[in-house]
């Protein structure tokens, strides 16, 4: 009797022999639903196999993409420290405890591993189905919380907030109505592409498959160019590659992965031929030429009909080192960020007054009520805290408590935890010195009324730690003329400046003399 023959009989005892508890528990709110338990189909069964993909029965005709997790292997808090040591950085354990919570919640329902779907009808359903083998119905509820304080802690964009949680014997699922509607009542699609295995899939349990049915991948290569157009990257632009070949040529993607703390990753590109394979070879290597690292980031190799692409321990870290930076260069970025926004807002706002704000705006008597980082809130997308503001009384009086408790991102510039900042200070402030744009008690001048040249004069300054105050004080950074350099870059070797002129420039202290940065803070002195 051949392998076919046992695998039918054994399908058809299963299918035959009745299975205790024959309803599914819903979880919506507090609603309990009685609904068919789901039969595993003949045609559902993969060619050779013994046993069924715990996704295979929920598989659609549409569906492209399943990614499937081993929940046993995942430490969120073990992979931030691993990422900490390799990149430099200090990033909060607080940054993974949404999903420290979620996965341990399902290790504590005896749920080990985690398979997501995708389709065309989730696309339009904006949910996906999500499916966690587990023989407790009872878990329903407690699956239910766990995923739903994961989504409204990460807050992602685009997912519908009509989800259902239904649980037999075998399985739970997660998804909208409609879609679980489809599951416990499937039909056979033949799927078996997104759920074929082989040896790597020991090594590497966590992977995503991504398979375009042979319709839709046809109607997607007529939308590509037959030409990799200008804007697709220099590494590519002026090659022999046909995108709409290209699409034509792949039959299957898995990339699959190893986490640490030996991490490695692996793509698998299955096309349809041995010309196909070389022909996406070189769609491949393009690719990569354009990336940071090169074709560095992986070693490319085609065995028969599938390109592999796989990236050892140390090219993982090298690439990990490239998309996160270091904590001093991911500051440096913020800065430079928060920075160029604000010179955009100094612009806007001398615009449409025709001159600069004033750096500190007083009543009658003289007495300080708010001063220039406040004037420009309106400028900076906070319009609603300006009308907040009573520009009658003093920044600090008990009415404009509200204003000044308000944290405002941008001026919230990101500090090392030695500094003792608060969210509500900021080192962004207006050098006042003899000469510069800010300094006397005239009207505010004009950016234009500079006249030693907008590109060499400083207007902002990222200022030493022990110079920041609350974002909402108008205290003046008065500079003594004696040691200009110390008290701007304090213990810093680097300072980040913004110039007249609107660009942001790190100003380095081994190149800096005294009368060089007296130079660049005056506007108009001949120098």
């Amino acid at each position: 009797m051949t392998r076919k023959f046992w695998i039918t009989a054994l399908t058809l005892a299963l299918l035959a022999s009745p299975l205790p508890g024959s309803s599914v528990s819903t979880v919506r709110g507090q609603d309990v639903k009685q609904v068919e338990i789901p039969p595993v189909l003949i045609n559902d069964v993969e060619p050779g196999a013994t046993r069924v993909h715990p996704a295979r029965p929920y598989l659609e005709s549409t569906s492209f993409a399943l990614l499937e997790l081993d929940v046993t292997e995942i430490d969120p808090d073990s992979l931030l420290k691993w990422i900490n040591q390799t990149t430099g950085n200090d990033f909060d354990p607080k940054l993974v405890q949404p999903e420290r919570e979620m996965f341990q919640s399902l290790r504590d329902d005896g749920i080990d591993g985690l398979y997501v779907t995708a389709s065309l009808r989730s696309i339009a359903e904006r949910f996906p189905l999500i499916i966690l083998p587990t023989n407790a119905a009872s878990k329903a509820d407690s699956i239910a919380k766990s995923f739903r304080q994961w989504i409204d802690a990460r807050q992602i964009a685009g997912l519908t907030d009509q989800w259902d949680v239904r649980s037999d014997q075998s399985n739970t699922l997660v998804g909208v109505p409609a879609a679980i509607e489809r599951a416990m009542n499937p039909k056979p699609s033949g799927r078996f592409d997104l759920t074929e295995t082989n040896s790597d899939d020991v090594e590497h349990p966590d992977r995503i498959t991504a398979v375009l049915d042979d319709d839709v991948r046809s109607d997607l290569a007529l939308l590509m160019p037959t030409s990799v157009p200008k804007s697709w990257g220099e590494g590519l632009s002026g090659t022999s590659i046909n995108p709409r070949q290209a699409i034509s040529d792949i039959r299957r993607v898995v990339i699959s992965w190893r986490m640490p703390p030996r991490p490695e990753m692996r793509i698998r590109i299955e096309t349809i031929d041995l010309a196909a394979a070389e022909r996406t070879k070189e769609l491949v290597t393009g690719l990569l030429s354009g990336f940071t690292g090169g074709s560095d980031a992986f070693d490319v190799e085609c065995l028969n009909q599938t390109v592999v692409l796989t990236a050892s321990e140390a090219q993982v870290i090298t690439q990990l080192k490239v998309l996160i930076p270091n904590s001093a260069e991911r500051i440096q970025q913020a800065k430079r960020k928060s920075l160029g926004r604000l010179s955009l807002a100094l612009h806007n706002f001398n615009s449409a007054f025709r001159h600069l704000p004033a750096g500190v705006y007083t009543d009658p008597a003289g007495t300080p009520l708010y001063g220039w980082r406040t004037a420009l809130l309106p400028f900076l997308d906070q319009s609603a805290l300006w009308s907040l503001m009573d520009r009658k009384q003093a920044w600090n009086s008990d009415a404009n408590a509200p204003v000044r408790k308000t944290v405002v991102p941008l001026y919230a510039m990101p500090a090392n935890h030695a500094s003792d900042q608060t969210p509500t200070d900021t080192t962004l402030r207006a050098p006042v010195f003899p000469g510069s744009v800010w300094h006397g008690n005239r009207t505010p001048p004009a950016i234009d009324d500079a006249t030693d040249g907008l590109k060499e004069t400083i207007v902002l300054i990222d200022a030493p730690p022990e110079a920041a105050v609350e974002w909402s004080d108008p205290d003046q950074w008065i500079l003594a003329e004696d040691d200009v350099i110390g008290q701007i870059f304090g213990d810093r070797d680097e300072v980040m400046v913004v110039m007249l002129w609107g660009d942001v420039r790190i100003l380095k202290r081994s190149e800096m003399t005294e009368a060089k940065m007296k130079s660049m803070l005056t506007a108009s002195s001949g120098d």
